[in-house]
């Protein structure tokens, strides 16, 4: 079955989606992915996770725990490449881009060996039923999670954000799980 929709289609009805969903629903899903993901998460170390911008699935409340517990990895993104450090206190340690988004200030955290990483939480516009991702469209994670290949990836977000297919390109790279809530 082909996908319907260009990426750039796709990325523009999933975020429309995204952004009228209620904020009473938003908490739910905060919060359902906490629930979730501690449990899930119980025997991993070393976890990258990313702090949630404009619509995305609320990870705050997730990453402080894994904060708490010395575990919480977050990258940056520098030249279409991302740069991985550990944050024990997201509250402090994190400055925002010209972007908006938040990202470790890497003159309070240090940066790690990626290879260190055992989980990654992934961030997405879509997900579908094959576990494929969409991104934002410049491949970051995709070249990224390449050069890991035997970690564990969980896609996380909304329900609204699952389709059925999505096109998928040869660089794309498929996700082992997904939790959408």
């Amino acid at each position: 079955m082909e996908p319907q929709f260009s990426k750039q289609a796709l990325r523009h009805k999933l975020k429309k989606i995204r952004s009228t969903l209620p904020e009473s629903r938003r908490k739910l899903s905060r919060n359902a992915l906490l629930n979730h993901m501690l449990p899930a998460l119980s025997g991993y170390d070393f976890i990258l996770s990313f702090a949630s911008f404009g619509y995305e699935i609320d990870t705050t409340f997730l990453n402080l725990f894994l904060a708490s517990t010395k575990r919480l990895l977050l990258p940056t993104v520098e030249k279409n490449k991302l740069r991985i450090f550990q944050v024990s206190d997201p509250k402090t340690q994190m400055i925002p881009t010209s972007y908006g988004l938040y990202q470790p200030n890497p003159d309070c955290t240090f940066e790690v060996d990626p290879q260190i990483i055992q989980t990654v939480i992934v961030p997405a516009i879509g997900f579908d039923q094959n576990k494929n991702r969409l991104g934002y469209g410049r491949g970051i994670y995709d070249r990224f999670l390449k050069t890991i290949p035997e970690v564990l990836t969980i896609g996380v977000g909304y329900k609204e954000q699952l389709v059925k297919l999505l096109p998928i390109e040869e660089t794309d790279v498929p996700l082992r799980q997904i939790a959408l809530f």
